[in-house]
């Protein structure tokens, strides 16, 4: 486990390399984006792993407890630096869910729409502006928004969710 400006970096899996990861990713934030940074800082108390039911490499804003939950997929990218920069995206569009739920517009099935594009045009925003400041990650981190990447997660009961995770869960151990 580690802390930063408040925020409580944990693993379940007590994986050194995930809270490494986030505090670098974190500190990119901090260092190239002080706006977005402050944003992270008041959305959240938490930043911990958890495996996604569809796959990895994306995050959940859970309001309640104040968490951005991440599945961190090490083989997105072939540098630690463009790793970072993932998982910094990742923390930018989780962050601005809470952001948004704070200003009173609650992820809904009316909304989810308008709400995840304003995620994903923060998310850009942010890999554009350290793509200025010199950092080299691959292109595709920069996407245009597509609501259909949504809709396997939408239209999934919560039973297939939870059978989906036990079995990546499962994967994952024997894999190790």
């Amino acid at each position: 486990m580690a802390e930063r400006d408040g925020l409580m970096i944990t693993s379940a899996g007590g994986s050194a390399r995930f809270c490494e990861t986030v505090e670098r990713a974190l500190q990119l934030i901090r260092d190239h984006d002080p706006r977005r940074y402050l944003r992270v800082t008041n959305s959240a108390d938490w930043i911990v792993d958890y495996v996604a039911p569809f796959g990895s490499g994306g995050g959940v804003y859970r309001s309640a407890i104040r968490s951005i939950e991440l599945d961190v997929d090490y083989n997105l990218v072939d540098s630690e630096a463009a790793l970072a920069a993932q998982v910094a995206s990742v923390i930018v569009h989780e962050a601005t869910h809470g952001e948004l739920r704070r200003r009173g517009f609650p992820y809904t099935d009316v909304n989810w729409k308008q709400c995840e594009r304003i995620c994903v045009a923060e998310e850009n925003r942010f890999l554009l502006k350290l793509r200025r400041s010199g950092l080299e990650f691959p292109d595709w981190l920069i996407e245009e928004f597509a609501p259909e990447r949504w809709d396997l997660f939408r239209e999934s009961s919560r039973w297939k969710r939870l059978w989906c995770t036990l079995r990546r869960i499962t994967q994952k151990h024997l894999e190790v």
